[in-house]
């Protein structure tokens, strides 16, 4: 048992009590030889004032505990918006140690105006490392008027970076920076480099609040020159961008920045951050770069790179000339000077003033992980290196605090408004607990680093208070607790990630109207428990979608999710909003595979207080992968369940039982696909026939070869086997006929066109089709994506469990290209030069000529040479999906 005292901490609200904490933890460490003798209590007394904190503290020793007096006596502060206390981050980690070789000089990269600066060097002699930049004007945007950058319509984005691997920029696909949902998109953006585009190998990918992936690439003058200085403007207000490298003005390439970016109509800004952290050096959504990377992109192992300079504005800095134009402001050339400093308008920027900061009392001087940022003059904070990857014994273990409070800060966001920084961060612990303590400020009270497991966190007897983004913010944990008390939460009192969570006896309030709840607990990829809850809301504002909020993703650990609700009473509520939103269309869909499974909810003795009475509905679901029950009394609103999704017909929330899945009503009038324009070819396992007696043709009996797939339309477009045949199954799809492909494939010699087309398929498994399989411009699925000839690809929703109707629509003209997986559009891309889609000799059932096979049942297939306008899509949408019984 130690004493904070005898270390010189002095709790005056003063002075700097970093290194006294500090000093305190690594007197805790194990000594050579007495491996069984480590940790212990750390005893931090009452004080008139704060214990004030420059520095995070890195908790980097197992088996320490923290314990106050009380936590209206025992308060820690950071000045800076950075949490005090930094558990399971390892200084010098086992697998391999960080040096301080990772704190590149700078000199000869930057302007020798520039004075003495550090950069981040991600490769070096003993380890690869990344930078993670958590609840930073990085991660969360602006701090004023844009909460986790939703919402900004000027944008300019300036760095430097150096390459040292010896290679030129764009030999290969190389990560910069950036931030990345689990659903493997921006969130909102990141930035790489790529062979797949040598003429702008510079490329910024960013999700837009629509839904819709958008990219621009970035030409340079000499991609052998290992100093990379890039700049980027946005206006999300008239379409304008600009671009330079090497301060020079350039033309960036604009043909992947999709629909609806400029002109009428368009009134896009970049989507939300939840919860992905900004990190140098990967562009994943772990700090550590163990997890998909964006988009469509794998990298390979994290590059060798130093980061020089970094630099977000919420305004055009820049003056918007013509390409070959020196780089300018409103008044004067520009320096790397301008990029190490706040100014008007800017909102981040790492100063690169700082070198590494080492604990000689350590074996090594092991530098202590920290590298500044700042928002302006008076909020500063730090990011913290990570070893990448990290070890199986890189974490520590039984950390505890008790009986104090941990401020972030002293500052209460405005409604609309950001803090920065955290309380207490989490990194990989085992057995970390929270008991009486108080968490103020800053945009998290506890907080996870998005560095692997977790588990378990214990939390009892707690408060937390005025945090604008997420008192308690959960990735990859396994976390329990008990009589907690939730203030002015922010966006979210929860939010958690991959994680199983447990929380009774909580009351949860806001502090005034105006509180801009989203949900008070949102969950991502996760199960919960949530009993006992009492909300004490009372502004018809809050919260503004719902009192819980759980979304299936793309990937599940264990396939399925289970969430159950007891005991809770909700106030008031926005005019949409409802007690509980289970959500699983993403841009998988909201298909079922197996890596996700039906989850399941169940409500109990909940929404049922008069104060409930403003819900929209106790329940809303966007489809059927979640089901589950309601006991209780009878709920206030008349409404128990009602579905957001279109088309939607599935609510499989029900009193005391589960609702079955359900299809749309089948439309009015007869088979609408005969009809349509443009109609090359039409198929149906259920109007198969083969020669029978006399040659009359019949429906095949169960398990029948077919040698020829029968065209329904007028364009008699047969299909012709290739290799091993389909074999008839009688009832394979909730009553009607499906083929199951055994290897082979289906040819369509007579079926020819050039120009826009659009595709139906009802199918089990990946969907596979190609167009024109040896000549250029087809339109195929492949491993997992849709493509249009060589310029658009995009991911594709498919499962291997379920029955499902895929469409896919492309019109030349325009270059657009839409997906819907069961009627519901996922995705659109486009690309203004990507020619016409061609027919020739297409194939069912493989594509690239037999290179890729389908091992999938098919029913339906519909070809058209044409773009359908909406409409019709919907139209055959409903048509398909009822006839095959799809549940949506």
């Amino acid at each position: 048992m130690v004493n904070v005292l005898d270390y010189g901490a002095v709790g005056d609200g003063v002075q700097d009590c970093s290194a006294a904490f500090q000093a305190a933890v690594d007197d805790l460490r194990p000594k050579p030889g007495t491996e069984n003798l480590m940790g212990g209590t750390i005893l931090v007394p009452a004080t008139k004032d704060w214990y004030q904190f420059e520095r995070s503290v890195i908790v980097d020793v197992a088996n320490v505990r923290f314990v106050g007096d009380g936590p209206e006596t025992t308060v820690l502060e950071s000045r800076k918006e950075i949490p005090p206390l930094v558990f399971g981050l390892l200084r010098g980690t086992r697998a391999a140690p960080l040096s301080v070789a990772h704190w590149a000089d700078l000199a000869g990269v930057l302007d020798p105006a520039a004075g003495q600066r550090w950069g981040y060097r991600t490769g070096g002699p003993d380890a690869t490392a990344t930078v993670t930049f958590p609840c930073s004007p990085f991660s969360l945007g602006p701090r004023v008027g844009y909460a986790g950058w939703a919402g900004l319509e000027q944008f300019t984005l300036d760095f430097v970076v150096k390459n040292n691997s010896g290679d030129p920029w764009g030999k290969t696909k190389v990560p910069l920076f950036g931030l990345v949902d689990e659903d493997t998109r921006p969130s909102p953006f990141g930035v790489w480099l790529t062979d797949d585009h040598p003429e702008a190998p510079v490329r910024f990918g960013f999700t837009t609040d629509d839904g819709l992936y958008r990219e621009i690439g970035v030409p340079l003058a000499d991609a052998a020159e290992p100093v990379l200085r890039c700049s980027l403007q946005l206006d999300f207000t008239t379409g304008e961008v600009a671009a330079w490298a090497g301060r020079v003005q350039v033309s960036p390439d604009v043909d992947l920045l999709n629909v609806r970016w400029a002109g009428p109509g368009a009134n896009v800004r970049f989507a939300g951050n939840h919860y992905a952290s900004f990190n140098l050096g990967v562009l994943t959504s772990l700090a550590d770069g163990q997890s998909a990377a964006i988009d469509r992109y794998d990298f390979p192992a994290t590059p060798d790179l130093t980061f020089a300079a970094l630099r977000v504005s919420s305004v055009a800095q820049y003056r918007n000339l013509a390409a070959g134009t020196p780089q300018q402001t409103k008044t004067a050339a520009v320096t790397d000077l301008d990029w190490l400093n706040p100014g008007p308008g800017v909102f981040g920027v790492l100063p690169m003033n700082e070198g590494p900061t080492t604990d000689q009392a350590l074996d090594g001087a092991v530098p202590d992980l920290q590298v500044p940022w700042m928002s302006d003059a008076a909020r500063t904070g730090h990011g913290l290196f990570q070893v990448n990857p990290p070890g199986p014994t890189d974490a520590t273990a039984a950390n505890g605090l008790e009986k104090l409070t941990v401020n972030c800060g002293r500052t209460v966001a405005e409604p609309g408004n950001s803090n920065y920084g955290q309380c207490v961060a989490v990194g990989h612990s085992f057995g970390l607990e929270l008991r009486d303590c108080l968490l103020q400020y800053g945009a998290q009270g506890l907080s996870s680093l998005n560095i692997v497991n977790t588990y378990p966190v214990r939390i009892d007897s707690c408060r937390f208070d005025a945090q604008s983004d997420a008192s308690i913010y959960a990735y990859a944990l396994m976390a329990y607790g008990r009589d907690l008390k939730f203030s002015s939460p922010g966006r979210h009192a929860v939010k958690a990630v991959n994680t199983t969570i447990a929380l009774r006896d909580v009351f949860c309030e806001p502090s005034f109207a105006g509180d801009d709840c989203e949900t008070v607990v949102r969950l991502i990829n996760s199960s919960g428990e949530f009993d006992n809850w009492t909300f004490d809301f009372e502004y018809t504002t809050n919260p503004v979608g719902s009192y819980f909020h759980a979304s299936i993703g793309k990937e599940v650990i264990g396939r399925n999710l289970a969430l159950a609700i007891r005991d809770v009473q909700a106030g008031t509520a926005g005019p949409e909003a409802v007690g509980v939103r289970l959500v699983s269309g993403d841009s998988a869909g909201g298909l079922a595979t197996v890596l996700r499974g039906p989850s399941w909810c169940s409500i109990e003795r909940s929404f049922t207080s008069t104060t409930s009475a403003g819900l929209a509905a106790i329940a809303a679901v966007d489809g059927p992968l979640w089901q589950g029950t309601f006991t209780g009394p009878a709920p206030v609103r008349p409404e128990l369940v009602r579905t957001d999704a279109s088309p939607g017909a599935s609510a499989r929330i029900g009193a005391g039982f589960v609702p079955p899945a359900r299809t749309v009503p089948r439309p009015p009038g007869p088979d609408p696909i005969r009809s349509l324009p443009g109609l090359l070819g039409y198929y149906q396992a259920d109007s198969v026939t083969v020669p029978g007696s006399g040659g009359k043709p019949v429906a095949p009996a169960d398990g029948t070869p077919i040698t020829v797939l029968t065209d329904l339309g007028p364009r008699g477009n047969h299909g012709q086997l290739h290799g091993n045949p389909a074999i008839h199954e009688t009832d394979a799809v909730n009553g009607r006929a499906a083929l199951r492909f055994t290897g082979g494939w289906y040819t369509f010699p007579a079926m020819r066109g050039s120009g826009a087309v659009t595709l139906f398929l009802v199918q089990r498994g990946y969907p596979v089709i190609d167009t024109a399989p040896v000549g250029e411009g087809t339109l195929r699925q492949f491993g997992g994506f849709w493509q249009v000839g060589r310029k658009i690809a995009a991911r594709a929703a498919s499962s291997t469990t379920d029955w499902a109707l895929y469409t896919a629509r492309y019109e030349p003209e325009s270059g657009v290209f839409d997906l819907w997986a069961n009627g519901r559009r996922y995705d659109t891309r486009r690309h203004p030069t990507a020619g016409n889609a061609v027919i020739d000799q297409a194939t069912l059932g493989a594509s690239g000529n037999g290179g890729q096979t389908f091992p999938g049942t098919f029913a339906a297939a519909a070809v058209i040479g044409g773009a359908l306008p909406d409409d019709q899509v919907d139209l055959v949408h409903r048509y398909l999906l009822n006839q095959h019984a799809i549940p949506v």
